[in-house]
């Protein structure tokens, strides 16, 4: 058996490719875990479930290809044949600039994503990361121009929407990033990500209830798996929901938000700050000078 996996956003199931007729029994056992039944992009060999392919469009036959926009294919009887055939020159450019920036060589980047984007210029994920990449470079006007065009060409694109999202946020352009993490979070409500960098805007611009709310949504999503993404970032929210009661006035339950934060292997200078914070309104002296040269010497080393 080969084993692929679903490419569609926050899906996570492996996919079952077996030469078998039947398939795998180990596979039926256990739907949650694994697809029998998807599709396949002949271009660059993404693999798609039976679920996101009926969540993308209502259909088995359904969409094109979410990362490259190819033509998807029945795969459970066709998988090997389009194993061999050669990637088209688009998905080669785009597989030479991801890994140019995954060696830092972000210029080299952009011109293979460049190239990818003039053969096909209809190619998400070279748009998405031709955007990460002038982000990289500095250009972040540039970059959300580009995740413009994505979210024109794939309106229900979440990820596109959080980058711009995030790249508006570090330009400073802080309403036009809250409407972007909304629209993130309405494409997919278990964007929890979303929701914490949402929270963490809104707190600044003092609505700490509305930042907290959001805060509590992303921590009981990470908790209970609800969520689309890594569960390793319960931690960010954990300590975003610590700031945000600590806005509110509420030191007791900041503290322990920001302590599990830290247990789940967060070590940043603004969560030690923040601690530091909580423990002074406690009255816990000592413990807050500790915490905050903690977060002085970590401060020192970013």
């Amino acid at each position: 058996m080969t084993v692929g996996s679903c490419v569609g956003w926050g899906c996570g199931r492996l996919v079952s490719m077996t030469e078998l007729r039947q398939a795998n029994p180990v596979a039926l056992a256990e739907p949650e875990v694994w697809a029998v039944e998807f599709r396949i992009c002949v271009d660059c060999k993404s693999t798609l479930c039976d679920r996101c392919v009926h969540k993308q469009s209502g259909r088995l036959r359904g969409p094109s290809c979410p990362r490259c926009a190819g033509r998807l294919v029945d795969g459970r009887r066709r998988w090997s044949r389009v194993f061999e055939r050669p990637d088209p020159p688009e998905v080669i450019a785009y597989q030479e600039g991801m890994a140019r920036g995954e060696a830092g060589r972000w210029e080299e980047a952009l011109r293979e994503f460049d190239t990818a984007l003039r053969l096909r210029p209809s190619y998400p994920h070279a748009l998405l990361y031709r955007a990460v990449t002038l982000r990289q470079l500095g250009r972040t006007d540039e970059a959300v121009s580009v995740l413009d065009d994505l979210l024109r060409l794939d309106p229900r694109n979440a990820q596109a929407a959080f980058d711009k999202g995030a790249a508006l946020s570090s330009a400073g352009r802080a309403d036009e990033a809250a409407d972007a993490y909304r629209t993130a979070i309405g494409i997919e409500p278990g964007y929890g990500s979303a929701r914490v960098n949402l929270a963490i805007l809104l707190l600044d611009r003092g609505e700490a209830p509305v930042a907290l709310k959001l805060c509590e949504e992303a921590v009981r999503l990470f908790e209970t798996g609800e969520q689309a993404e890594n569960a390793a970032l319960l931690a960010y929210a954990l300590a975003a929901e610590g700031a945000a009661l600590l806005a509110c006035g509420r030191p007791r339950e900041a503290l322990d938000r920001l302590d599990r934060a830290v247990d789940e292997g967060l070590e940043d200078p603004q969560t030690h700050h923040n601690r530091a914070r909580a423990l002074e309104a406690l009255g816990r002296h000592d413990e807050a000078a500790q915490a905050r040269r903690l977060a002085e010497d970590l401060a020192r080393y970013q």
